[in-house]
């Protein structure tokens, strides 16, 4: 890459803060808080929160000062006890994805754990966390643990090691950088272009990035 974008890209470039818990479940959770015949509250992704439980005390502030206190413990190489989860049910969107005994494939996508946790190592850590999670898990849809058959945990340096990626970073820099400031789609050099996680407007699977690098290709490709 010409020097001074490869310069700009390791000034912005950190390491991951987020943990994948790949799961197959034998049945679907049940949310206590849902009636039975409730709509399913599957095909989008479900959010716990830290603080969540306070809400139903009518504590709206809870929440922002459990999300203050668990980044804090973050930045200090400390596991929070209680961290932001995505919790993803695949097969309820495409039932293609269970296995071939009908497991059904979930995930949860934690989204504030340090890279190295502090006074320990994710190979001692990360069994222990892993049940934490479950037990979260298990505060809002009981019984969530007797359904897991298979679990593949990847902490940052797990996800770095299995995908290739930098750092464990899924979206390749700080998300504070600026739209402006992220990865260009030409790249400098003569028929390389970027449409990756770490290029405007940054990640999820959404394919916007490859999407706007196309674009550009189609307009350096006309005359």
């Amino acid at each position: 890459l010409p020097a001074p974008l490869g310069e700009r890209m390791t000034a912005v470039r950190r390491t991951g803060s987020t943990l994948k818990l790949n799961l197959a479940l034998a049945g679907l959770p049940r949310f206590s808080c849902l009636p039975a015949d409730a709509p399913s509250p599957f095909g989008s992704t479900i959010h716990l929160l830290p603080g969540s439980a306070s809400l139903v005390g009518g504590d709206v502030s809870a929440p922002m000062a459990a999300l203050r206190a668990m980044w804090a413990d973050v930045r200090n190489g400390r596991l929070p006890e209680e961290p932001t989860i995505e919790w993803y049910l695949h097969t309820t969107v495409d039932p293609s994805l269970s296995d071939g005994k009908g497991h059904h494939s979930s995930a949860l996508f934690v989204q504030s754990v340090p890279y190295e946790p502090a006074g320990t190592t994710w190979d001692a850590a990360l069994p222990g966390y892993v049940e934490k999670l479950v037990a979260i898990c298990e505060r809002y849809a009981p019984g969530t643990g007797d359904l897991i058959v298979d679990a593949v945990p990847l902490p940052p340096p797990g996800i770095e090691a299995h995908f290739g990626i930098t750092g464990g970073h899924i979206h390749h820099v700080d998300n504070t950088v600026s739209f402006t400031g992220r990865m260009p789609y030409a790249t400098g050099v003569d028929g390389v272009y970027a449409g990756s996680a770490g290029c405007h407007p940054a990640g999820s699977v959404i394919g916007a990035a490859g999407h706007n690098a196309a674009r550009r290709i189609l307009q350096d490709l006309t005359p």
